[in-house]
């Protein structure tokens, strides 16, 4: 699915990061960037939230969906948002 594309490349980046941060953080002792890294966890979390929405969006429309399930992006991206806050 090509359309994913697009997504899987930052849930992957931010997940390289929260990596290194934790090791990093750990061999210097610095809580902050253990902090840190353990916020980014939350980021990762709804990158792959986003990604089951968009995927589950792709569906074509069915009996109980007359319009299909691209609206379901809208929840995705409202669960984004507010785990940014």
């Amino acid at each position: 699915m090509k359309e994913l594309d697009v997504l899987k490349l930052p849930t992957l980046t931010i997940g390289i990061v929260v990596l290194v941060e934790e090791i990093i953080g750990i061999y210097a002792g610095s809580l902050a960037l253990i902090a840190d890294a353990l916020h980014a966890v939350i980021d990762v979390i709804a990158c792959i939230a986003v990604l089951v929405v968009a995927k589950l969006s792709l569906k074509p429309l069915d009996e109980m969906h007359s319009y299909g399930h691209r609206n379901s992006i809208r929840l995705a991206v409202s669960l984004e948002a507010y785990s940014s806050l």
